[in-house]
């Protein structure tokens, strides 16, 4: 019994500490959103319809909580007298709202019509399925409107929306510009305007799309004659740089100092300050320039530009990563007009990598010539595998100095079969324009003699565009680290080779082995796998037969006489595994010394005697091949090697042997004829 009781209590405690973990997990992921708002969006047709859309005119007041939109619109009907029926979706349905607070509904909604106020109902049951809805919509908010052939008249709607917020102060909000594809044609012309309201340039973490300019502080799109695509889309924390005050100074001192900011009190909040610094309260390096920014920002609203400027200079000399110190030395100098100076400030940001938003920002405040336009850069490409596997990653880096990086495209091919065969397309969607852009596209296993073709185009909001024409990647040169594990078999597989070579290859390797065994710790069940190159052995070694890690290295065979049968040079491959077709079988070159031409087996590409002829001759025999799919027109066009030559040499060659053998046939019945005649004459003579 008391087993069991023990047993009941530990089965209590139990359950108590997992209903403790559950519960929370859901506390923890409730205050992760804290609200889910909505974009602005405009006025669609509930069906189709002649009138086209002449203009869009957009203007939201953004600050941390909600969003204003009051939208204009200048239709035309292109078609016959008609009456339509507009419409604007109201509240969302579809929101699970048990982990979080949901709030999609237009406050304030109202319509006018050629400026007089229309009486808009809520219909029901109206669905369009245009792709575009976030949400669906319980109830649309409608009106009817009359047009004349040809007539023109204005729309305007007006309304607030919450903006998604979350624990971290993080705000999104935008336009739907995409429903203006429901009308007649092309847009005429629309301007979106975004006047952020307590929300500064460097609060910016992500713009979308990339084609926006500044308009003093406000976000401005510019578009005509097209057919929107894409949606307006913002993301900023103006949250955060309170938050990385409660963490430096604490919070307590943060929450002081935001009152005398809210109250305009900046003299009081510069007393505080030095009270902290006179009480000890700054007592790192990190608290020290925090205190030095704070106390530059209040001086600044209050009036004292000069002891301002002192502070931010020192601060952008120690390369301080905070972009208000950039912010506000930049208004400085714009009120000032110094352009020098201003000039100074944006390439600090650009060169310290600080806020994409920002130094667009401060590029606007620049007259367009002192702004050098630089284009991105494709800083790498390059295949990799992964540590723990033979899959394969195409890695690239993007660059761009000007941190306004808007479209990359990225095409990975392959030559299967003489045909070109995509192994990806990839075009990321920019939510910001950030200074670099890491790519990184799995491949999966690739068999080694694969040649991976890659391409990218990159290009900046300015149109500037970078290509990186088409580059070549071997997969049997892609290595990954390194092994150190005891001595195993040694594995041998071979194509079209007859003992003897066999065993002069083995001969030659084994002496490889005997000059780095010192070096060698493998597993006995470690498979060993060597490519022999003329005097020189490259070995491979994989742990229990698959890939995990691996390194080659080369290594001096010292040999005196080379194998003459095989012509000076031999490459004989070892090929890797391939995953679900065992271990793949090697194929060999062979060079003649007189004619210092390439004999392939079954014209199979193999590099080493290529690559001797220079390592940028042999990438573009690569693209060629890549090109045209073609081996034999690339050996020809690169190299001037002639594959159907050198075949029917190689097969004359093949056949001196038996020539050999053919020839001393009938030297040999010669003698003996000649011989047997010769005892003839001799017989003849002797009975004669």
């Amino acid at each position: 019994m008391a087993y069991l009781q023990k047993l009941r209590s530990f089965i209590i405690f139990f359950l108590i500490i997992v209903m403790f973990f559950i519960l929370n997990s859901k506390i923890s992921r409730a205050d992760d959103i804290s609200l889910v708002g909505r974009m602005g969006e405009g006025v669609r047709p509930i069906a189709n319809t002649d009138i086209k859309m002449i203009s869009e005119l957009v203007k939201i007041q953004v600050d941390k909580m909600e969003s204003k939109v009051e939208v204009d619109f200048v239709f035309q009907n292109t078609g016959e007298k008609a009456e339509i029926l507009m419409g604007v979706p109201g509240e969302a349905s579809n929101v699970s709202t048990s982990e979080r607070k949901v709030d999609t509904a237009l406050y304030d909604f109202k319509v006018f019509l050629d400026n007089q106020k229309l009486t808009v109902k809520k219909e029901k049951g109206i669905f369009l399925n245009d792709g575009d809805n976030e949400f669906n919509y319980s109830f649309w908010y409608t009106w009817p409107v009359k047009f004349d052939k040809n007539e023109i008249r204005s729309i305007k709607n007006t309304y607030r929306v919450k903006n998604t917020l979350d624990s971290t102060g993080e705000i999104q909000t935008g336009y739907i510009l995409k429903t203006g594809a429901s009308w007649e044609g092309n847009i005429g012309e629309a301007k979106i305007v975004l006047e952020m309201i307590d929300i500064l340039p460097y609060h910016l973490e992500g713009v979308f799309p990339a084609d926006y300019s500044f308009e003093g502080e406000d976000l401005v799109w510019y578009y005509k004659n097209f057919e929107p695509s894409e949606n307006i889309r913002i993301v900023a924390n103006p949250m955060k740089e309170y938050k990385d005050g409660g963490n430096i100074l604490g919070w307590n001192h943060i929450e002081e100092l935001n009152k005398y900011e809210q109250l305009g009190q900046y003299e009081l909040a510069l007393g505080y300050l030095d009270a902290l610094k006179d009480n000890d309260q700054i007592k790192n390096e990190e608290q020290e320039e925090y205190y030095l920014l704070k106390k530059a920002i209040y001086l600044y609203k209050w009036g004292n530009e000069k002891e301002t400027e002192d502070i931010l200079v020192k601060l952008m000399k120690s390369e301080s990563k905070y972009p208000q110190v950039y912010y506000y030395l930049a208004k400085l100098y714009a009120d000032e007009g110094n352009q020098r100076k201003l000039l100074n400030v944006y390439k600090k940001v650009q060169k310290l990598k600080i806020n994409p938003q920002l130094i667009r920002w401060i590029g606007s405040l620049l007259s367009e010539e002192r702004i050098k336009e630089n284009s991105p850069v494709i800083s790498s490409m390059q295949l990799v595998r992964s540590k723990d596997s033979l899959d394969l990653f195409f890695n690239a880096l993007v660059d761009d100095i000007d941190g306004n990086l808007q479209k990359i495209k990225v095409e990975l091919w392959c030559n299967e079969n003489g045909k070109k065969k995509e192994l990806a397309n990839y075009q990321p969607q920019f939510y910001h324009q950030p200074y670099e852009y890491e790519i990184e596209i799995p491949l999966g296993q690739l068999p080694y003699y694969t040649v991976v073709y890659g391409r990218i185009i990159a290009e900046d909001v300015k149109g500037n565009v970078v290509d990186s024409g088409v580059r070549s990647f071997l997969v049997q040169d892609i290595r990954t680290g390194w092994v150190s594990l005891p001595i195993g078999k040694i594995n041998f597989n071979y194509i079209d080779l007859g003992n003897r070579e066999i065993n002069k290859i083995k001969v030659l390797f084994k002496q490889a082995l005997k000059e780095i065994k010192q070096e060698l710790y493998l597993e006995p069940k470690t498979v060993i796998h060597a490519n022999i190159i003329g005097d020189n052995a490259q070995v491979i070694y994989d742990e229990k037969g698959y890939r995990e890690d691996f390194f080659q290295e080369t290594y001096s065979l010292k040999t005196k006489e080379p194998n003459r049968k095989l012509a000076n040079q031999i490459m004989l491959r070892i090929l890797t595994q391939n995953t679900g077709e065992g271990w793949l079988k090697a194929s060999y070159w062979l060079l003649d010394d007189l004619t210092q031409n390439v004999v392939f087996n079954k014209t199979k590409v193999k590099t080493a005697y290529l690559r001797d002829q220079g390592e940028e001759r042999f990438q573009q025999f690569l693209l060629r091949i890549g090109e045209t799919g073609d081996v034999e027109s690339a050996l020809q066009e690169i190299y001037g090697i002639n594959m159907k030559t050198l075949n029917e040499r190689w097969t004359v060659f093949k056949l001196i042997p038996w020539l050999t053998v053919a020839g001393i046939f009938i030297f040999i019945t010669s003698i003996l004829l000649w011989w047997r005649r010769k005892q003839l004459r001799e017989q003849d003579s002797r009975q004669g």
